[in-house]
């Protein structure tokens, strides 16, 4: 079996370790309302008790539905919305993720976080889905690795 190359993960900004392997799990509605709080700790839990490294989340827009679908609420509602050709950010959605993301890191679990898909960047505009990805990062504070 070939070697994984290591991965410096950031759990907070006190502490810093290295793990010899990555091991992800995938819920792209993870941070929507489709799993509660509590649901999501205890599968964050599982995960960590089955040698999980990472998960990997959608902050936005999950794959395959329309950006104003009730699927993609979190916090009773979607993470953002056009008004205008104008990116309106819903702090209740932001402020529900990060509840969840804060129970990755104290588990010790990496969250990787995607941002949007193709078909949703092209109907917010390439500039509105930079904009998403400046305001996750900064009220994140680093507690993810962004890939998108």
């Amino acid at each position: 079996m070939g070697r994984y190359p290591k991965m410096s993960v950031a759990i907070d900004k006190q502490h810093n370790r290295t793990i010899g392997h990555f091991i992800a799990d995938t819920w792209w509605y993870g941070l929507t309302d489709r799993i509660s709080t509590d649901e999501f700790y205890r599968l964050a839990q599982q995960r960590k008790d089955e040698g999980f490294s990472a998960i990997q989340l959608v902050m936005g827009i999950p794959p395959e539905i329309a950006i104003d679908s009730p699927q993609s609420h979190g916090g009773s509602k979607p993470a953002f919305c056009l008004q205008e050709s104008n990116l309106i950010i819903n702090q209740d959605y932001i402020a529900a993720a990060l509840e969840k993301i804060e129970i990755l890191n104290k588990l010790h679990l990496k969250p990787i976080t995607s941002g949007g898909w193709g078909p949703q960047i092209s109907q917010i505009g390439r500039n509105n889905m930079i904009e998403w990805r400046k305001r996750v990062i900064k009220v994140t504070e680093n507690l993810i690795q962004f890939i998108v």
